[in-house]
């Protein structure tokens, strides 16, 4: 991409979580974001089909900074991701609360699988195919459970601290692999 398009999505982005934040997803429209932005309407649409591809899309530049090397022990860190969801809760409890935690939920347990995928199964060859079934199975599962886990500790207003969200997470991560 270049510098011109990385600035526009990076404007859009930015006045698209301004709304969100400030009145709620369903209540924030194109024509506002573009307003804000500074863009035109043929701008938004070069880039973006709809407000819900801002949205993906927007996740998904956020991936690269939180996919940072796992710590010395081979766990997973969620560290970055933890910090991320502590200042962007409102953000999210907005995108949460008005109708759209389905997409939330998908990116969070897609991006917690990704970071589990190597811990948890690693070089571990299944011999079976019922094995790699269990083995899917079973990080599909973790993976939701920790998407849960940090979808509800960012609608509580991140109260529990990120050492101990860390700790929990951890917990839950290690009682699924040890099924593995």
């Amino acid at each position: 991409m270049d510098r011109r398009t990385i600035r526009t999505k990076g404007l859009l982005w930015e006045a698209f979580v301004t709304l969100v934040s400030e009145k709620g997803y369903d209540q924030v429209s194109i024509r506002e974001i573009i307003d804000m932005a500074g863009v035109g309407k043929s701008t938004f649409y070069a880039h973006y089909e709809n407000k819900e591809h801002l949205l993906r899309s927007g996740q998904v530049h956020l991936l690269p900074s939180l996919l940072k090397k796992e710590n010395s022990t081979g766990f997973p860190d969620f560290k970055p991701l933890l910090k991320h969801g502590k200042e962007n809760y409102h953000l999210a409890k907005a995108l949460l609360l008005n109708g759209n935690e389905g997409i939330i939920t998908e990116h969070i347990e897609n991006f917690v699988n990704q970071k589990l995928c190597d811990f948890m199964i690693g070089g571990k060859k299944p011999f079976s195919m019922v094995l790699k079934i269990k083995q899917q199975l079973v990080l599909k599962a973790t993976a939701s459970a920790v998407a849960s886990l940090l979808i509800n500790w960012m609608l509580t207003d991140v109260v529990v601290p990120i050492m101990e969200m860390e700790q929990l997470i951890e917990n839950q991560v290690r009682s699924s692999g040890s099924v593995l």
